[in-house]
């Protein structure tokens, strides 16, 4: 899984909560770059940024802290398990 981004200049890797963590996590101490956490609503301390996302039944939002974001242009990768 990771060496198809071994080249892809990505500077962090972006997962959602649960099993994304643990792959994430994973993945972007393989390619040597950072990780950021995105979990739902309410759940990350302090400053937080996020996207709302169409459910079937309503609405949700996804959230990552502030603090996560690169110094340099940032590329994010979100994986596929």
């Amino acid at each position: 899984m990771v060496h198809r981004y071994t080249d892809a200049g990505i500077d962090l890797v972006a997962r959602i909560e649960a099993r994304g963590f643990i792959f994430g996590t994973a993945v972007a101490y393989q390619l040597e770059v950072g990780f950021v956490p995105i979990r739902k609503a309410g759940k990350m301390p302090g400053e937080v940024v996020g996207a709302d996302y169409q459910l079937e039944y309503g609405t949700d939002r996804m959230e990552r802290c502030t603090r996560t974001r690169s110094r340099r242009e940032t590329t994010c990768c979100s994986l596929t398990t």
